[in-house]
């Protein structure tokens, strides 16, 4: 079932992390009950640090504002992250705010920071796959998909660049894999049916063809840039 959400659509960001705001967008990420489905938050990360860690469940991070590094690599608006449950990752640096959305097909809840939780990867065979990507937020890509990052496991990052009159087609939709994913909205305002999806809105799908029509807003001169991402299978 696909779910919208836009950012006037979340409750106020509450700091209960000194320097880390987080707004949930789809679930609850503090609450452990939480039932299967889609979790998904936005991180603004005012510390100049956070420690390399990992999480139970595979999840894709997209950064929607600011500059910083992950690892080696730089990190600013339209760079997205992928890595799989006990896989440790970081640590993530900035010298200014650096806002990016986590997204989960599945949720859980807590950190697990390294070297300290190195035993609990290590029994759940932790080590596993992660890539960094960057859209070229801005740069026409004709309506297409531009693949920017597989893992061997067949996790999958594209780009897409709309305008009001080029959407994604059911074509397009019907050759990525039958898994569930996001859209994350970058830049411009991106429109599906008669839901408005402006910067920093994002788009939950259990099955990709949910997101064929999506195109640029008519009044988004410009167009509006986009990444589209699939989980891998079931492992």
């Amino acid at each position: 079932m696909l779910q919208a959400v836009v950012p006037d659509s979340v409750a106020p960001l509450v700091n209960d992390y000194g320097d880390f705001l987080i707004t949930d967008f789809l679930g609850d990420h503090k609450d452990p009950a939480l039932p299967a489905g889609f979790q998904a938050y936005l991180v603004e990360q005012r510390a100049p640090e956070l420690r390399p860690h990992f999480h139970e469940v595979d999840q894709f991070q997209v950064v929607v504002g600011g500059d910083g590094t992950l690892g080696r690599d730089q990190i600013s608006n339209g760079a997205v992250h992928y890595t799989e449950g006990y896989t440790s990752y970081g640590p993530i640096r900035t010298e200014e705010p650096l806002a990016y959305f986590t997204l989960r097909a599945e949720p859980t809840t807590g950190i697990n920071y390294m070297p300290e939780e190195r035993r609990k990867r290590a029994e759940a065979g932790g080590g596993g796959e992660h890539f960094t990507a960057q859209v070229a937020v801005g740069q026409p890509t004709g309506g297409q998909l531009e693949l920017i990052a597989r893992s061997p496991r067949g996790a999958v990052a594209y780009a897409c660049h709309l305008a009001a009159d080029v959407a994604l087609t059911s074509a397009q939709t019907s050759e990525l894999a039958a898994e569930r994913g996001y859209v994350v909205v970058l830049d411009g305002v991106a429109q599906l049916a008669e839901q408005v999806l402006p910067a920093r809105s994002i788009l939950a799908f259990s099955q990709p063809s949910e997101v064929a029509g999506l195109s640029a807003a008519a009044s988004s001169e410009g167009g509006a840039s986009v990444a589209l991402m699939t989980f891998a299978p079931a492992r």
